[in-house]
């Protein structure tokens, strides 16, 4: 008869001779340096083996013992005293020994392999990041959660993209994206569907005494924390210009789902026609509430004749190109007004679309501005602001497009400062894009985590499930996604079994111990028998064990960073920190909500 079960390699048994040799040396160590103490003959407890065992058969009563000079209890009780002070420490670091062996067996991160995710790692990196050494690993990381074998912190550069995969109610913004905001040094975009994300996070970020927006476009009349102002913004600010106005309407049909092949061909145009409006609206001084209007009366040709005015105004010989611009655009709107009424109806109802939330009156009301009191994202960037971009769950669809294109803004912003500065935008902004998916599908993501951090742009991208992102930016990019980044959180709960699978591969697999115990059954249990080693390939982490990371209750994360092996961390939670100016007790703000 055999029988086959897992075992733990049997090199493990340095350890226990290692933990054995240290209980001998605690054993000789104490009863001598307690006899150094409380002896007045100079005795030695440990000259040789004989006196070693005297000492402890007499450790109470050490007049008894030849030659000690002592009396009394002193001895004994400074001795056992030593003993349990070793044994604790022994204790403790026996555990964590044991903890980061078991790690190492499992397949996941070693103690070497954590050295990567280190403060001094991230301190070394703080001159390519920052521009100078700074000791402070905050300014040029971030800091994710302590490894749950050894306890040690893990960090990952501020130049690194993050993508977090979390269910509802995982504790993703509280175990990630708030701490991200709180330690981070510089201007900071953070995204939610609730207003936890702010009231978390003001109270550090306001001690800055940096600007402080909120942009949630369908808001009530909730009070805001001191020092909040809430955003008013032109969607048409910079579309003057023709590669803005573009890139403007980009964001604003990004927050639309995508369709089919044949929908991306109507989107085009639609996105095309829309750029061209918003162009002509900014170069009259106009509103949003005109390109509605043209979008409505599609047979208006007075953008087309505002374009040709301002064309005609430019008779400097360096303004030839400028000229040249809108004279194309004029005649691109112009064509497009005149287009069959059938495929007019398809380019302007994408148009439509996209421009649909600016018939709001909340929404009008915030972007209905003069371009020069409209929010500046530069300046936003320059002074190392901070704004809330937050969709409420009832009304997602329609603050999207305004969150979405804003964000948007600051981004390419960003891009262009950080060209001034060298190629790298100092200090580095953050975008903590929770529930991205819901308040603001920026376009190009996968641009912009795939270069966003060599530009001091990091971002932290959340999401409930890939297939959330195919819904977002399509298939071909949903399915990319996990490429591009350097770092992927995921917290346990998640549903999508492909998902799973994908995650448990990429950890790869590693080598699990075999015993095989045969016996011939003539002696029954008293048959000791023979056994044998075998090594097979098994998952680090199986699909069910990452589903099963209890991230509600435990702040239980997997981390999966580059070339590092998989590393199991937690992550405190933002409620647990105290508040700057509060004192005696933490607040514990929102706990019950388990965001």
């Amino acid at each position: 008869m055999s029988a086959g079960r897992a075992a733990s390699s049997p090199i493990g048994g340095f350890g226990r001779w290692f933990a054995l040799a240290g209980i001998a040396f605690a054993m000789w160590a104490a009863p001598t340096a307690s006899a150094h103490l409380w002896s007045s003959t100079g005795w030695d407890a440990g000259q040789h083996l004989g006196t070693l065992v005297d000492s402890y058969r007499n450790l109470f009563r050490p007049e008894r013992i030849t030659g000690s000079g002592m009396a009394g209890a002193g001895f004994g009780a400074t001795t056992v005293t030593m003993l349990f002070v070793a044994g604790i420490g022994a204790a403790v670091a026996g555990l964590r020994l044991a903890r980061r062996r078991v790690a190492t067996a499992r397949g996941l991160a070693s103690g070497r392999d954590l050295e990567r995710f280190s403060a001094k790692a991230i301190v070394d990196r703080s001159p390519v990041i920052l521009g100078e050494r700074h000791a402070d690993p905050k300014r040029s990381g971030v800091l994710l959660g302590q490894d749950r074998y050894s306890g040690r912190a893990v960090w990952v550069p501020k130049e690194s993209t993050v993508l977090v995969l979390a269910p509802p109610r995982s504790g993703k913004t509280s175990g990630t994206v708030a701490p991200a905001v709180v330690d981070h040094h510089g201007p900071v975009v953070a995204t939610g569907v609730r207003d936890d994300i702010m009231s978390w996070t003001h109270p550090w970020r306001a001690l800055a005494g940096t600007p402080m927006w909120v942009c949630e476009p369908m808001r009530t009349d909730r009070p805001l924390p001191p020092g909040v102002l809430e955003v008013r913004w032109s969607p048409l600010a910079g579309c003057e210009d023709m590669v803005t106005a573009r890139l403007r309407a980009e964001a604003l049909f990004s927050a639309l789902p995508k369709g089919g092949a044949n929908d991306e061909f109507w989107r085009t145009a639609g996105h095309a026609l829309l750029a061209g409006y918003l162009m002509a609206a900014a170069r009259q001084d106009g509103t949003i509430a005109d390109v509605v209007g043209w979008l409505d009366r599609d047979t208006d040709v007075s953008p087309v004749e505002s374009l040709r005015d301002v064309a005609r105004l430019l008779d400097d010989p360096d303004d030839v190109l400028e000229q040249s611009t809108l004279l194309a655009v004029a005649a691109q709107l112009e064509a497009a007004i005149a287009q069959d009424p059938r495929f007019k109806a398809g380019v302007t109802g994408q148009a439509l679309q996209a421009i649909e939330p600016f018939r709001l009156p909340a929404i009008r009301r915030m972007c209905e501005v003069p371009m020069a009191e409209s929010f500046d994202p530069r300046t936003f960037l320059v002074e190392a602001g901070t704004i809330w971009m937050l969709g409420s769950e009832s009304h997602q669809r329609q603050a999207a497009g305004v969150c979405t294109a804003l964000t948007a803004a600051i981004v390419e912003a960003a891009r262009q400062l950080a060209r001034e500065q060298g190629g790298r935008l100092r200090p580095p902004l953050l975008l903590a894009l929770d529930e991205a998916v819901n308040v603001a599908p920026i376009p190009r993501l996968e641009q912009l985590l795939s270069t966003g951090g060599g530009s001091g742009i990091q971002t932290i991208v959340v999401l409930q499930s890939m297939a959330a992102a195919r819904h977002a930016w399509g298939k071909e990019m949903g399915d990319a996604l996990l490429d591009f980044n350097n770092a992927k959180l995921v917290l346990g709960g998640l549903s999508d079994a492909q998902d799973l699978q994908d995650l448990s591969t990429l950890l790869g697999q590693r080598d699990e111990v075999v015993a095989q115990a045969s016996r011939s059954g003539r002696l029954g249990l008293l048959d000791p028998g023979d056994q044998s080693w075998s090594w097979r390939q098994v998952p680090v982490m199986r699909p069910d064990e990452i589903r099963e990371l209890d991230s509600e209750r435990r702040g239980e994360a997997l981390l999966i960073a580059r070339s590092a092996k998989g590393v199991l961390i937690r992550q405190p939670r933002i409620y647990d920190r105290t508040p700057p100016g509060v004192a005696g007790n933490k607040q514990r703000l929102g706990r019950r909500r388990g965001r």
